[in-house]
């Protein structure tokens, strides 16, 4: 009868340690929501695809509404969003709250899973229609090349020329809107952009690189490549090299990068760069 008790007794003890180790193990991670409309590449700040239905720009969308007053986390909603990758996520959204207020907000998506916003500014409830800056020749009049971009009338204008020359050769443009990124891979880089999707990338006070994405179909390089072009259009700008990266289908072609669609030929550019970059692998 003894040892019957003792060996009731050890079990019961191996029972009850069993139940506390898995109360003590962590729950598995669960995996993060997939990116929708690819990644952010080359150019500071890139647009997100259905960013409504995105459910990373939600969480941040969720965050800022929390924080702003008449706000709640379950009636925002989204209208746009662009993303800058930092050490995690920069989210800059316009959202509207459940009292029908706009709201243009700047999010940080942490890599532990917190947000923080660091940006908040209301808008006008009845937003005036958006005005574009001039640029020259509608977008054709400056033509994007491997070592930098050729003006309308054919002057080049070279990588490493200083960046307040730039800017100056490039007035007719509109006045760009400069913004500084120091997550790039290359150190500190800072990106001047256009409405029409030009990005200008300058280090150490100097013109580095160039890229566009997202709203650029007008722009084209000195060989015809373009925004939405085919695949088959590559072979004009020269030597072309195609390999998989983390990007999806990377490409260079006569020393300009970028990548193409995936999915059903055939396949289209969805972004181009050249010089200096602030590509994300």
């Amino acid at each position: 009868m003894r040892l019957k008790s003792q060996t009731l007794a050890a079990a019961t003890a191996a029972m009850i340690a069993g139940v506390l180790a898995a109360v003590a193990m962590p729950a598995a991670a669960q995996p993060a929501p997939p990116i929708i409309g690819g990644p952010p590449i080359a150019g500071g700040w890139s647009p997100v695809a259905d960013a409504a239905a995105n459910p990373r720009v939600l969480a941040a969308a969720r965050a800022a509404a929390g924080q702003l007053p008449g706000g709640n986390a379950a009636g925002v909603k989204v209208v746009s969003a662009r993303q800058q990758v930092v050490a995690g996520m920069n989210y800059q959204m316009e959202i509207v709250l459940a009292d029908g207020s706009h709201w243009d907000v700047t999010v940080w998506a942490k890599l532990d899973g917190g947000h923080e916003m660091t940006k908040s500014t209301r808008l006008p409830a009845t937003k005036p229609a958006p005005t574009t800056p001039p640029v020259a020749g509608g977008g054709s009049g400056l033509q994007l090349a491997a070592n930098g971009v050729v003006l309308s009338g054919g002057r080049p204008v070279r990588f490493g020329t200083p960046q307040a020359q730039v800017l100056s050769l490039l007035a007719a443009r509109g006045k760009a809107k400069l913004e500084m990124n120091s997550e790039c891979g290359a150190g500190p880089i800072e990106f001047a952009s256009w409405p029409d999707g030009l990005n200008l990338l300058f280090q150490d006070g100097k013109f580095g690189g160039w890229s566009i994405n997202d709203g650029g179909q007008k722009l084209a390089t000195t060989k015809g490549l373009r925004m939405g072009g085919l695949e088959t259009s590559l072979r004009a700008a020269g030597p072309v090299s195609i390999e998989r990266s983390t990007l999806g289908r990377e490409f260079t072609a006569g020393g300009i990068s970028g990548i193409l669609s995936e999915g059903k030929p055939p396949a289209k550019i969805t972004a181009l760069w050249a010089g200096l970059s602030c590509v994300f692998r």
